[in-house]
């Protein structure tokens, strides 16, 4: 009988150990799981924002480059229009010297 009974008790401690271990392991597998899912909304998160971020500077180098370009456009058509001025201002500058050197010539031959 004490054998038995020496057998059943260290039996029903071995079980509560062995309950008790798988208990902590549950517990802990568990939170291991949460830190997981955690983990992935994180990673989630992160993704998304790094898209978004990129989608941004995409669009604002976009911006950039549009503006870069509209600049250039306004200053080679300026700069064509004040070279279209020069060119008028020389040609009226040089027919008005060729109309004086034509009178001048009229005048010395008469």
């Amino acid at each position: 009988m004490q054998t038995t009974s020496f057998v059943l008790g260290m039996l029903t401690i071995i079980s509560l150990i062995f309950f008790a271990a798988v208990v902590l392991g549950m517990v802990k597998i568990y939170s291991l799981i949460r830190s997981f899912k955690g983990l992935e909304n994180k990673i989630e998160d992160d993704k998304r924002n790094y898209y978004q971020d990129q989608e941004r500077l995409h669009r604002r180098i976009d911006e950039d480059a549009n503006h870069i370009h509209d600049r250039i456009m306004r200053e080679s058509e300026s700069s064509y229009e004040r070279l279209e001025q020069q060119r008028r201002d020389i040609l009226s500058y040089v027919d008005s010297r060729f109309d004086k050197l034509q009178t001048k010539s009229k005048e010395a031959k008469s």
